[in-house]
């Protein structure tokens, strides 16, 4: 990811979880809120950066967010390599995800 852009009146936040400082993401999110609409964005669980639509059709339908947060990995397919199994990374990306809705 290069740039994020955020509408002005939005607010929102970008959150990565490393196991050392100077590692590489293991798992990155992107989250804002603008007008009552939720977006979520995630890295390293796909070859590009995807949206998390499972994740923001539950916040539009009335879900909370622990039970939103929980269906970030659908629709990706992470990688795994020697930091990180895909099956980490997708239970990170729920974990990563309610952090990031609880700051907005």
């Amino acid at each position: 990811m290069t740039a994020i852009s955020v509408p002005k009146g939005a607010v929102g936040t970008y959150l990565k979880h490393v196991r050392r400082k100077h590692d590489w993401a293991t798992v990155r999110v992107a989250a804002d809120r603008l007008n009552g609409c939720v977006r979520i964005a995630l890295t390293s669980m796909a070859p590009t950066p995807i949206r998390a639509y499972g994740v923001e059709d539950a916040l539009a339908s009335g879900e909370d967010v622990r039970h939103a947060a929980a269906r970030a990995c659908e629709g990706t397919n992470p990688l795994g390599d020697v930091m990180a199994s895909a099956e980490y990374r997708e239970h990170l990306a729920c974990i990563v995800t309610r952090r990031a809705l609880e700051r907005i």
